[in-house]
C-alpha cells in the first residue's frame, strides 16, 4: 500500500470514529441551537483533522514500504471498513 493511500485511510477512518462519536453524544449537545452544534461540530473535525495530519503528512513524505500498513494497524484500520470516498 502506498503511503498516500494509507494516510487516505487514516484519515477516513479518523473521520469515521468523529462521525460516530458525534452520534454517540448527541443527546450532550441536543440543548445548543443549531449555531452552537455547528461551531462545536466544526471544532471538533479540525481537531480530528489536525490529530490525523501529521502522521498522514509522514506517510505520504516516506512511502516507505510496509509502514503504510503498519501505521493502518496501530491505529486500528481496518480498510474493509473504510469508504474513503467520504471524506
Amino acid at each position: 500500500m502506498s503511503g498516500a493511500a494509507a494516510a487516505e485511510a487514516l484519515h477516513a477512518r479518523f473521520d469515521e470514529v468523529r462521525r460516530s462519536e458525534w452520534t454517540r453524544l448527541g443527546r450532550k449537545v441536543s440543548t445548543l441551537d443549531e449555531a452552537q452544534r455547528q461551531a462545536v461540530e466544526s471544532i471538533v473535525t479540525q481537531v480530528v483533522h489536525a490529530l490525523a495530519d501529521r502522521p498522514a503528512r509522514t506517510l505520504v513524505a516516506t512511502d516507505e514500504p510496509g509502514l503504510g500498513q503498519l501505521a493502518l494497524r496501530l491505529f486500528g484500520v481496518r480498510l474493509e471498513h473504510i469508504d474513503v470516498s467520504a471524506r
